[in-house]
């Protein structure tokens, strides 16, 4: 891989997943009232967990990023289908 390409992948890895991630600890260390929707209901569930099952949430938070990125660049680059889309 040249150097640009690193550096991109650096960059989106810093900005997509590491910033990511640190908004998410933050949104989910907030106050929040389960009962207002899913999103809160999930972010209740999360605090309510031993610290053990709440670092695997955010190992699978983080994973989830990680492959997400993955497939978007795969759809742009040609290596995985779009559904709907003959692109």
């Amino acid at each position: 891989m040249n150097q640009e390409m690193e550096e991109f992948v650096q960059a989106v890895h810093r900005t997509v997943v590491q910033d990511g991630m640190a908004d998410y600890k933050d949104i989910y260390e907030e106050e929040v009232d389960p009962n207002v929707n899913d999103y809160t209901a999930c972010i209740a569930f999360y605090q309510q967990s031993s610290d053990a099952d709440q670092k695997r949430m955010r190992q699978m938070m983080e994973q989830t990023i990680i492959d997400t990125v993955s497939h978007v660049f795969g759809i742009i680059d040609g290596s995985s289908g779009l559904n709907g889309s003959a692109l």
